[in-house]
């Protein structure tokens, strides 16, 4: 009998390559730190420095939402009282500039009979430039910011505050 040739080995199959992974593309969050220093005048007279610190939360390119809370202390003046600051905001962006209104909350803990001295609700109107901004890191801006007490709309002249800041 003639023999018969082994069979040939069957070469071990490649291992597949697997695909390169795909990089996972994460939106940025639409919310960002704020904070801001200002300072405000009172014509009844009083001057107040202020900062706060809060939240914006981006709703498209041209509005976004701010939480800030902070404090208002009087620095001068004979009338009104330090304050601490709660403000919610919506501000409407065009190109590098901005103008936005609220509500805000101004808590002197002083005498409520006093209008100089009383808690209130204010309404906040502000209107701002973009001064510098570092992509997806900071912006610096500097703006100038309007609050009276609802209650005492027809007294801005007396107590209403304006000022502004960065």
């Amino acid at each position: 009998p003639v023999p018969v040739p082994a069979p040939a080995p069957e070469p071990e199959p490649k291992p597949a390559v697997s695909p390169a992974p795909v990089p996972v593309q994460v939106p940025p969050s639409p919310f960002s730190f704020v904070a801001d220093l200002g300072y405000l005048y009172q014509t009844d007279p009083a001057h107040h420095l202020f900062a706060r610190i809060g939240l914006e939360y981006k709703i498209n390119e041209s509005f976004s939402l701010l939480g800030m809370v902070g404090a208002a202390p009087k620095v001068d003046g004979y009338e009104s009282k330090s304050a601490t600051m709660i403000d919610a905001m919506i501000n409407y962006y065009w190109s590098k500039a901005f103008i936005g209104f609220g509500l805000g909350g101004w808590l002197t803990g002083g005498d409520s009979d006093l209008d100089t001295e009383d808690n209130g609700l204010d309404i906040i109107f502000d209107a701002g430039y973009q001064l510098y901004e570092k992509p997806d890191s900071f912006k610096v801006s500097a703006f100038i910011e309007l609050r009276s007490s609802v209650d005492e709309m027809s007294d801005f002249d007396m107590y209403g505050r304006v000022g502004g800041g960065i």
